[in-house]
Formats: C-alpha cells, sequence, structure tokens
C-alpha cells in the first residue's frame, strides 16, 4: 500500500502502473517469441563468413581483404606470412592424406618433413622408413 501511495502523492494512478507492468509483460513475451522466429529463420540462411572468418580458413588475402588490412593499420607482411604457412599445412595435410591412402610417402611429403620437422621428426620417420622396408611396405617410391 505504500508503494499506491506514494505513487499517487506523486500524481500517477495505481492503474497506470498495473497496465503498464502488464504492457510489459506483454512486449517482453513478445520478444522472446520474436527471438525464437529469428532463430529459426537464421538456421534456413546460409551462413555468411567475416573476411577474417574466410582469411583464417583458407589463408587466401583476397584484394577486399588487402585494402581492410591497411585501412586498419595491419602488417600485410604479418598475413602473408600467416597466409603462406596457412597454405603449407593446408597442402601437408592433403599428402599426409595421400600417403595413408597409398601407404606411398612422396618426395615432396619427404622434404617437407624435412624443412619443417626439425632432426627429431627426422630420425623418427627414418626409423619409420626403416620398420616399413623390413615389412616390405613402399616408402617414397623405394621399397
Amino acid at each position: 500500500m505504500e508503494f499506491q501511495s506514494a505513487l499517487e502523492s506523486a500524481g500517477g494512478a495505481g492503474s497506470f502502473f498495473t497496465r503498464m507492468t502488464g504492457a510489459i509483460q506483454n512486449l517482453q513475451g513478445l520478444r522472446l517469441e520474436f527471438g525464437s522466429l529469428k532463430q529459426m529463420i537464421d538456421s534456413l540462411l546460409p551462413t555468411t563468413k567475416t573476411w577474417q572468418q574466410e582469411f583464417f580458413d583458407t589463408g587466401v588475402i583476397t584484394a577486399d581483404m588487402e585494402k581492410k588490412i591497411i585501412a586498419a593499420g595491419g602488417s600485410l607482411e604479418n598475413f602473408k606470412k600467416f597466409a603462406d604457412l596457412k597454405q603449407t599445412k593446408t597442402h601437408f595435410q592433403e599428402l599426409v592424406g595421400e600417403f595413408n591412402k597409398t601407404g606411398v610417402a612422396s618426395q615432396e611429403l619427404l622434404d617437407m618433413i624435412q624443412q619443417f620437422g626439425g632432426e627429431d621428426a627426422v630420425r623418427a620417420f627414418q626409423t619409420l622408413r626403416d620398420q616399413a622396408k623390413t615389412s616390405g611396405k613402399t616408402i617414397g617410391g623405394t621399397s
């Protein structure tokens, strides 16, 4: 009752406050329904990627991306380094996939292991090659 007295003494009416509270609750319910509708529509539409997501996925720098990087004050050289590494990783994964399918390590795969793997990786791969030879499998075009 104190609230209603304070409201009326300020020039308001309890019935107006009650109506507005009900209206707000109705609007909140509509907001939830619209949110659900939006989620449903979004699930039907194909997702679009930002230029950053596209870059991280592909490692490709388009002319438009280049302009945005420069406009934002970014280092185009650093983006190009990342792009090169991303493309190298993708190519390496393709070579490994081919090796897994065929059991043959291409010279290109062997060169990449040598280049990026360091001495430990080269030794480990050499051990695998030796084991493959003794079991009769083909590695790098030799048996």
